[in-house]
């Protein structure tokens, strides 16, 4: 039942404010695609626009070869994830599943017993066997989110939305759930748009990222190509951790400082230039950059030291070893030197 989802040149505005601006995008069938930015960036707008839940005022939204712009929510046939779940208080978990089907027209509604069957095949699919009979308030917060996403796959819908479908479940339950969609995305080959603003969560789900920013699209790619080769610096901090160096760059090669060269520079920069390092990108040495050791604590496995330099824009955050001399010695107060491996270069 996929089909590709384009949209294209997406025009929307909330009185002055501009929420989509020109965004185009393409999700092949079957793929996974997360959309990814901050609070106000358009994502969850993109998602309600492609729903049929917000008019646009340009650009249209195509089902395959189908135009869906004018087409009402009913006709374009979504399966959409909620993440407040939406769940049916007074239904137990099979009538939640059923409510689409039960829901359609006389002349397009299944028979009862296709119904049943259909529904207890995707409460197995969502390894809720057995509690087909509780409702919302007996059932977790995980398993409330299964239910939502067995009714969005009831109708065999030819999109499937999900709008921050973790977002009210807590960080363990949340990491469980990312492996377990993924696992059945795999399984199932619907055409989805998943919306998220966490980073780690697009990264590990997605077959790829549209990220966007103030309602235009900045970047879409695999999660190697969008960490590795950033298109901005916004997309740079936005998808990992990055400490912000200042430097120059000539002839492809950065200076920071006086006499620091780093050769291993990403980005077509000439001239001043704002170097994003990421903290695994930068150690501490025995020459290199200059600064002070302004704070130290456990990091996972290893130490996260914060050192202010006259380089750098913020704190430098460096990850280390317990075990290394050179973070031993690195208490606050004391000047240290940075070597930088690589970085990303952006006009300054």
């Amino acid at each position: 039942m996929s089909v590709a989802l384009v949209v294209e040149n997406l025009e929307k505005r909330f009185g002055e404010f501009p929420a989509l601006r020109g965004v185009s995008l393409h999700v092949a069938p079957g793929e996974l695609v997360a959309l990814l930015g901050p609070s106000g960036s358009g994502k969850t707008t993109l998602l309600r626009a492609v729903a049929g839940l917000e008019q646009t005022e340009g650009g249209r939204i195509l089902f395959g070869d189908q135009d869906a712009t004018g087409l009402s929510l009913r006709d374009r046939r979504i399966g959409f994830v909620f993440q407040h779940y939406a769940l049916f208080a007074r239904m137990n978990a099979f009538e939640n599943v059923a409510f689409g089907l039960r829901a359609r027209p006389r002349g397009q509604r299944p028979p009862d017993s296709e119904i049943r069957a259909r529904v207890s095949a995707l409460l197995d699919l969502v390894q809720l066997r057995g509690l087909e009979t509780r409702f919302p308030a007996q059932l977790s917060g995980g398993q409330k989110q299964r239910v939502a996403l067995a009714r969005a796959l009831a109708i065999e819908p030819r999109v499937l939305l999900l709008d921050e479908p973790f977002g009210a479940l807590d960080a363990q339950v949340r990491r469980d759930l990312r492996r377990w969609l993924r696992d059945l995305h795999q399984r199932t080959g619907h055409t989805t748009l998943f919306v998220t603003h966490d980073q780690e969560e697009a990264m590990e789900l997605a077959d790829r990222v549209a990220i966007l920013n103030g309602g235009l699209l900045e970047q879409v790619g695999a999660p190697d190509e969008i960490y590795e080769n950033p298109a901005s610096a916004f997309v740079c901090e936005f998808t990992g951790e990055a400490n912000r160096f200042l430097g120059r760059v000539r002839g492809g090669r950065a200076t920071i400082g006086d006499a620091f060269d780093l050769p291993h520079m990403r980005g077509p920069v000439e001239g001043d230039a704002a170097l994003l390092v990421r903290p695994a990108d930068v150690a501490l040495a025995s020459a290199g950059v200059p600064g002070v050791v302004s704070g130290r604590r456990r990091h996972g496995a290893g130490l996260r030291i914060e050192i202010e330099s006259p380089h750098a824009r913020g704190i430098v955050e460096v990850d280390a070893r317990p075990d290394d001399a050179l973070a031993q010695a690195a208490r606050i107060g004391a000047p240290v030197f940075l070597h930088v491996a690589r970085a990303h270069a952006f006009p300054a």
